[in-house]
C-alpha cells in the first residue's frame, strides 16, 4: 500500500495485497475502506499462502486459519493423505481416516496389508515354498473335479482368492463355483 508522499506532494499507488489490484486513489489523504477491484475490506493486511495436501491447490488467504481448501472443499487440507494398497487383490485407495482400515474396500480382505491371505500368494509366480506348495494344492483338486468352494472350504481360504487362482491358471474358461 501506498498513499500520498509528503515530502515530494506526489500520489503513489495503492495494491491490494487480496487481488494484486492497483490504483491511485482521488482522495489519497486516506487510505480506502475497501479495494476497487474485489471489493475486499481486508486490502491491506498481509496475505498468507496455504497448500491443500490433499488436492494440491495452492492459494492466498489473509486468515490465519484456513477452514476449508477453496478447490476441494476439504476440511483436513492440512493433513497428508493416508493411502492404503491391497496386498491380496492389488486395489490402492484413499482412506479418509488417518489409522488403517479394517478391510479392503474392494475384495473385503481382513488380511489387506499381510501379503496375501492365509498363505496364499498374492500372484501364482510367488517363491514361498509354502505359498506354492497351497497353490500347486487348490489346482491338482480343481483338476480333479472339486469345485471352488469346496476347495475354499477345505483349505481355509476366501472364495475370491482359490477363484483368482483357478482363472489364472484357465483363463477364458467357465470356471466351477
Amino acid at each position: 500500500m501506498r498513499g500520498y508522499n509528503t515530502q515530494t506532494g506526489e500520489e503513489e499507488l495503492f495494491e491490494c495485497n487480496r487481488c494484486g489490484y492497483s490504483w491511485t486513489p482521488k482522495d489519497s489523504s486516506t487510505p480506502p475502506r475497501c479495494c476497487p477491484g474485489c471489493k475486499s475490506t481486508s486490502w491491506r493486511k498481509p496475505s498468507i499462502s496455504r497448500e491443500c495436501k490433499r488436492c494440491g491447490n495452492i492459494w492466498e488467504t489473509v486468515n490465519a486459519i484456513a477452514k476449508r481448501c477453496p478447490k476441494c472443499g476439504s476440511l483436513r487440507w492440512e493433513e497428508e493423505l493416508n493411502t492404503h494398497s491391497c496386498a491380496t487383490c492389488g486395489h490402492a485407495w484413499t482412506g479418509k481416516k488417518a489409522d488403517d482400515p479394517l478391510r479392503c474396500p474392494a475384495c473385503r480382505s481382513p488380511t489387506w496389508n499381510e501379503g496375501g491371505t492365509n498363505g496364499l500368494p498374492v500372484n501364482s509366480s510367488a517363491s514361498d515354498d509354502e505359498g506354492d506348495s497351497t497353490h500347486r494344492e487348490v489346482l491338482d483338486m480343481y483338476r480333479r473335479g472339486e469345485s471352488c468352494t469346496k476347495i475354499a472350504l477345505e483349505f481355509g481360504l476366501s472364495f475370491s482368492d482359490v477363484f483368482k487362482v483357478i482363472s489364472e491358471e484357465y483363463p477364458m474358461t467357465k470356471i466351477r463355483v
